[in-house]
Parts: structure tokens; sequence; C-alpha cells
């Protein structure tokens, strides 16, 4: 997603794999996470394929995240983390994670939040510390706070682990998008909830109720939701007015 809208950034046939778990806009491109195929760095203008896997230095051919820091790539894999700078991968960790299952990364400044199968671990100065466990970690996203909130069966604003106020703790969160103090929520039994002065109702639900990620681009919402695909809801007008 870009400010032109939604397009398709490369063939099918150019990937390593088909199955996109996330993706992570750039200034010339994107890096996009492939369950079955590595990590790929996409040129926009050339629309250039180049990718990454186990030869190249990953632990692991699946790819559960990828965030973009200041001078280097977090690569989230099935066995461990790793870094990667000016194209090669300099360093990976996976005993001291709390799982080597990593599936959420969260850049915060200096701090890169992992979140994994069984735990969340704080990242500092390449020192791994373990932060919360045993629960799954879903999604490590920035809130209307500008703390990072921590999605897994709950809402928790980091770094303290404090419950983020109106949102139920049994239900597991896999995305969230905020407009100002409005906060939408991805979950996959409830559809998508809007969170606002504390208070989580439904604004938005599939067939089967599961919504996994989110992209905000402008006053809309962008969602892929299970077997409705990808769904663009309206949910602001100009001046913040919403619809």
């Amino acid at each position: 997603l870009d400010a032109s809208g939604v397009a398709r950034l490369a063939d099918p046939s150019a990937l390593p794999g088909l199955e996109v778990a996330d993706i992570v806009a750039t200034e010339g491109g994107a890096w996009a996470a492939l369950l079955d195929g590595g990590l790929v760095r996409l040129d926009k203008n050339s629309l250039v394929v180049e990718a990454f896997g186990v030869a190249e230095g990953l632990p692991s051919g699946q790819v559960n995240a990828v965030r973009v820091g200041q001078q280097e790539v977090w690569v989230g894999t099935g066995q461990g983390l790793a870094r990667l700078e000016d194209g090669r991968v300099t360093q990976v960790w996976t005993e001291s994670l709390p799982d080597p299952w990593v599936q959420a990364l969260g850049v915060d400044g200096e701090t890169l939040w992992v979140g994994t199968y069984k735990g969340l671990a704080r990242l500092r100065a390449r020192s791994v510390e373990r932060v919360l466990g045993p629960r799954s970690v879903f999604s490590l996203e920035r809130g209307p706070d500008e703390r990072m909130w921590a999605g897994t069966t709950g809402l928790l604003g980091l770094p303290d682990s404090e419950p983020i106020e109106g949102v139920d703790s049994e239900l597991n969160i896999w995305d969230l998008e905020h407009f100002g103090r409005r906060v939408y929520l991805a979950t996959d039994t409830d559809g998508l909830l809007l969170l606002r002065e504390g208070v989580a109702t439904e604004f938005w639900t599939s067939h089967s109720g599961a919504v996994y990620a989110l992209a905000r681009l402008g006053g809309a919402l962008f969602l892929a939701a299970d077997d409705s695909g990808l769904v663009q809801l309206l949910v602001a007008t100009r001046g913040g007015h919403v619809v």
C-alpha cells in the first residue's frame, strides 16, 4: 500500500514462494516475508526480486515477520531471529529467545521487541531479555499513546505489560491500526473491533469472524479477512470526521 493505492509489485512466478506473511514498504520498494520461500527484497522501479534463504544465512526458509531498522533488517523465522545488514546475515538468535518460532517484530528506537510462540523478548545492544511468557505474541505495533502494544491473548502496553483497558483478555489480537484515539483491532474470532475510550465494540466481521492483518491508507483501512479476501473500509473523511 502506498499513496497510489494497492498494486501488485511483482509477478508471483518471480517469487521463491507464494505464501506472503508480512510486507514492509521502503522508499525503494518493499521487503516481503514468505512462509515457503524465505525473505525477498522487491525493487519497485526495476521489479527485480532479490531472495534470501538458508543459503544466505537465514536459520529457516519460513519467514513469519520482517521489520526495517535504522541500518538493518530484522527477520523473524520459524527457527530464530536474524539480523541482515548490507545484504548479508550478520547474527542469528535462537536459544536465547523464549521460543525459536518468531512471529511478530516491533522496532522501538534502539530496542527490538521479538514476539514468539511462547513469549516476548526485548533485544537491546544485541542482548536478549525475556520479558513476557509463556503466552503467544501475534502482533507488535505502536499504539496511540506512542508505546509499543503487544497483541497476544489480550492487548498489553510495553514495557510494563500493562493490560489495555477494554480489551477482552481471552481474545487473540493479530494486528492493530489507529486513527487518533480510535484503535481498530484484528481478531480471529470476533472480526474487527473498534476500541474507543476504553470500550471495544464490533465494527466489521467476516463469515468466519477471522481478521488477521490491517493496513491504513489515508482514511481507509484494508483488512486481510480470511474467507472474505482483501476488504477496504472507509473509516474517516477529510478533517478526521468518522463515517
